[in-house]
């Protein structure tokens, strides 16, 4: 009976084992193969992310190489003839060894007909060439502005000049050089145009980035100090409006200038021309105020002032000034003095609101300030009285004026100026 019941347990046993021993090999089987389903899974995940990475590492190297690519075609201007465009292309070739595009193409019939003063044909090759193209847009861009003033068409250089350096049509193409150069072009038909706020603003970057020379230094921080009545001046502007008669713009500027000649009955006929065709035109009332001025002309300065919008930020400085002497005129010496300061805020070397404050501040009863602001008048007269001298070639002279800037607590101007005095020098601070 024990061996019967011994057995019977074995087999018992056994019984027991035995599908235990099959569900633990289909278990194993079960997660063998589950494993690789996992890992072809995982492969195949791997393999799908490595070609989405591949396409999309292609798509902006694609990008980015279209990008560089010269802007292919353009157009031939009609000043061009189709025989002389063929000729340029073959003289292309002949010389550089390859075949010309037409960017190349029209390039080279630029340089050609420039040298040949075909001034327009030049700039009709270069209008049509676009400011990204890598190898010849800049230059192209830079180059059409230049011969444009050259005819003397200061409206279309401008324009040309602000679209090449817009935020918006920035390039890594644009050498820094052709930056560098449209900005001072820019710079110079506004000093030209005596719009010194645009001049102003667009001078801002230049000294930000350290990137400056003396002139920039001078038109940036005394932009009413500098002399600008001057016969080259005035010409050159004359030149401008030969060409471009009936431009607002130029003929404002012309009566400031006429008005600085003395000339006050032309210029001020030419202003109420133009406060005809456009009354809210801030530019052309801070003129005529201007003319009235000189004339003590307070009779037509009142009539034109009632007759202007109110005082906004941002309106011309010349204006503000108006209003301020305007203000004085009639004994209003706190609003005066609130004006006069308002365009020191932005102008704070303006000679002119110095000399009215200096009389508000007397009437006003305030001496100490009226002392204060004195001096400053006379420092800023010094100051007046080196900047011709201050140059790039005249390190002491441009030390001097930040050692007076400094003593006016006009700090930006002072650090810039001594910075430029060491750099001429060949130091660094």
């Amino acid at each position: 009976m024990t061996l019967t019941f011994d057995w019977r347990i074995k087999r018992f046993q056994s019984r027991l084992a035995e599908p235990a021993f099959q569900t633990s090999q289909t278990m194993s089987a079960a997660d063998t193969e589950s494993e690789e389903n996992t890992n072809r899974a995982r492969r195949l995940i791997k393999g799908r992310s490595v070609a989405v990475c591949l396409t999309l590492l292609a798509a902006v190297v694609l990008f980015f190489y279209a990008r560089q690519l010269p802007a292919e075609p353009v157009a031939i201007p009609n000043s061009v003839a189709q025989a002389d465009y063929d000729q340029a292309a073959a003289m292309f070739a002949r010389v550089n060894g390859r075949k010309a595009t037409p960017v190349d193409t029209l390039m080279l019939l630029a340089e050609n007909a420039a040298k040949q003063d075909r001034t327009q044909v030049a700039v009709d090759c270069l209008e049509v060439i676009p400011s990204e193209h890598r190898e010849h847009g800049s230059t192209a861009k830079v180059k059409q502005a230049q011969l444009l003033l050259k005819l003397n068409k200061a409206d279309h250089a401008e324009a040309v000049l602000r679209n090449f350096l817009s935020p918006k049509n920035k390039s890594t193409h644009h050498r820094p050089e052709d930056v560098r150069l449209a900005t001072s072009l820019l710079v110079y038909i506004l000093a030209v145009e005596l719009r010194f706020e645009e001049r102003k603003a667009v001078l801002k970057q230049v000294i930000s980035e350290g990137n400056f020379d003396a002139l920039d230094a001078k038109q940036y921080f005394f932009p009413s100090l500098l002399i600008w009545k001057t016969p080259a001046s005035s010409q050159r502007l004359r030149e401008f409006l030969a060409e471009d008669p009936t431009n607002p713009r130029l003929l404002t500027a012309d009566a400031r200038h006429l008005t600085g000649e003395g000339k006050t009955n032309i210029a001020g006929q030419i202003l109420n021309t133009l406060r005809q065709h456009d009354p809210l035109d801030q530019q052309v009332i801070a003129a005529s105020l201007e003319c009235c001025f000189e004339e003590s002309n307070w009779t037509d300065f009142d009539e034109i002032l009632a007759a202007a919008p109110d005082f906004s930020e941002g309106e011309p400085w010349l204006l503000t000034q108006m209003r301020a002497e305007h203000a004085a005129h009639h004994q209003d010496f706190k609003a005066a003095e609130v004006l006069f300061r308002k365009v020191l805020e932005s102008d704070p070397s303006n000679p002119g609101c110095h000399m009215g404050l200096t009389k508000v501040l007397s009437s006003l009863g305030r001496d100490p300030e009226r002392s204060i602001m004195q001096h400053r008048s006379l420092t800023l007269a010094r100051i007046r009285v080196i900047l011709p001298s201050a140059d790039n070639r005249t390190p002491a002279a441009i030390k001097a004026v930040a050692e007076a800037a400094s003593s006016l607590q006009l700090s930006d101007a002072a650090v810039a100026f001594e910075d430029l005095a060491n750099r001429l020098s060949g130091r660094r601070r």
